[in-house]
């Protein structure tokens, strides 16, 4: 093959690459469909080439490292080799088992606390459920209420071809720009996507069952990340709102506490801003819609002479699915999840 060549490997086609000139080669390879073990595989292998833990010719040195790798990303090996990868399945298999693969896993994965935030908020929505009481109403749930919140906003991102890819470059601290020889530039860190989200919502009591309420809430969400040396030419912005069906229970009549749980559309805009080789700002934009969902804790405060004004605090963790349009791609299906913890006035 030759600069500019595309080839076409079927499933299950045996293949291999090699590079046999003396220069760098640049192979740009596409999976379709996506792979989400292959995808896991390729971000330990960068953070293995990040923490120095590669040999020169590219191979993991930790003989275990090496095993999940090839177990991750499916490789089977042909002819002789056969019996190396039955020798490899067997250690990744006792390399899981040992908890090698979680160690890499929260080293060099994508990392999203949908597990952990599922751990908490669900256990302690269940224990106030339990905890009911047939007439229980707190007072905040008997008056019709608007709320509007500001607070802070983490967005953690866990499937997309493109949505990974961009943030694989930004985890090794490439620059979104590639010149013509195939070359990044060096960036510096990126932080942590973060921003901050505003919501406002309205809820009217269900007469029916003492302390529910419905209603609609609608969420924007503006969150951000810049690398430490790319000063203002580089920066990636992560963009998105939801809007639905609401739901909220205060589950006792002595105090203010309360659970809530929402689902409706949602959109995502996403903006590379990078500077391509003449020096000039490019702009690279994605848009996409699709659903989200939402829950959530929190405590009322009333420090108001009026008792059914309140002011709250509130922990929400949203899951959203968006089909995005990715050129190179078509039909890139995104999902991710944010948390966000604001102070929300109750009217």
């Amino acid at each position: 093959m030759k600069e500019g060549d595309v080839l076409a490997v079927a499933a299950w086609v045996e293949h291999s690459f090699k590079n046999k000139s003396s220069q760098p080669c640049l192979v740009r390879v596409t999976l379709q469909p996506g792979n989400r073990d292959f995808e896991e595989a390729m971000l330990i292998y960068y953070g293995l080439q990040k923490d120095g833990l590669l040999s020169k010719s590219g191979t993991p040195k930790s003989i275990l490292d090496l095993a999940i790798f090839l177990e991750l990303n499916n490789s089977q090996m042909n002819g002789s080799g056969k019996m190396a990868g039955y020798f490899f399945h067997a250690i990744a298999q006792w390399a899981v088992r040992q908890g090698r693969l979680d160690s890499l896993r929260s080293r060099h994965s994508i990392k999203t606390p949908l597990k952990h935030a599922v751990k908490v908020l669900i256990p302690f929505m269940m224990l106030s459920f339990l905890s009911l009481i047939a007439f229980a109403q707190s007072p905040l749930s008997q008056n019709t209420q608007v709320e509007i919140g500001l607070g802070y906003a983490r967005p953690f991102l866990s499937r997309g071809q493109e949505l990974i890819r961009a943030q694989g470059l930004r985890d090794r601290q490439e620059s979104y720009f590639e010149n013509a020889e195939g070359i990044r530039k060096n960036v510096g860190k990126y932080p942590n996507l973060s921003g901050y989200a505003f919501t406002i919502g309205f809820y009217k009591p269900i007469r029916k069952v003492n302390g529910l309420m419905l209603g609609a809430v609608v969420r924007n969400t503006q969150t951000g990340s810049q690398p430490e040396d790319g000063g203002y030419e580089e920066a990636y912005y992560f963009n998105f709102i939801s809007a639905g069906a609401a739901a909220k229970y205060y589950p006792f009549v002595a105090n203010h506490l309360f659970v809530k749980g929402e689902f409706g559309l949602a959109a995502v805009l996403t903006k590379n801003r990078f500077e391509n080789s003449q020096g000039a700002q490019n702009f690279f934009h994605q848009f996409g819609i699709g659903s989200a969902g939402g829950l959530g804790t929190g405590y009322a405060f009333t420090p108001f002479a009026d008792q059914s004004r309140a002011i709250e605090l509130q922990a929400v963790y949203q899951l959203l699915s968006t089909r995005v349009e990715v050129n190179g791609i078509g039909d890139d299906r995104w999902r991710f999840g944010a948390l966000q913890l604001s102070v929300t006035l109750i009217l």
